[in-house]
């Protein structure tokens, strides 16, 4: 519960794109932050949106297309958070 209430924070006047906030709440209600401890989940946050903005682009699109995390799409996602996750844990 902690976590997903971290990674729902926000800035005010700086809102996250749609595609980032289904990437981050997807891997966060799938466990895969389990073991990041809370006080490193905005930190983590940010390097993951990084990490998909830079090398997995195309499937932020496909994303925000599709609406919906499945095949292919589903393994991108969680091996770029476990790639991000393995610097805090």
């Amino acid at each position: 519960g902690k976590r997903l209430v971290e990674i729902l924070k926000q800035k005010q006047y700086d809102p996250r794109k749609v595609e980032h906030q289904v990437a981050v709440i997807f891997v966060a209600t799938n466990g895969y932050l389990d073991e990041i401890p809370v006080g490193k989940i905005q930190a983590f946050e940010k390097a993951y949106i990084e990490n998909l903005e830079l090398n997995h682009r195309t499937y932020l699109d496909q994303l925000l297309k599709a609406k919906k995390v499945e095949g292919e799409l589903k393994d991108v996602l969680v091996a770029a958070c476990k790639e991000t996750a393995a610097s805090y844990k």
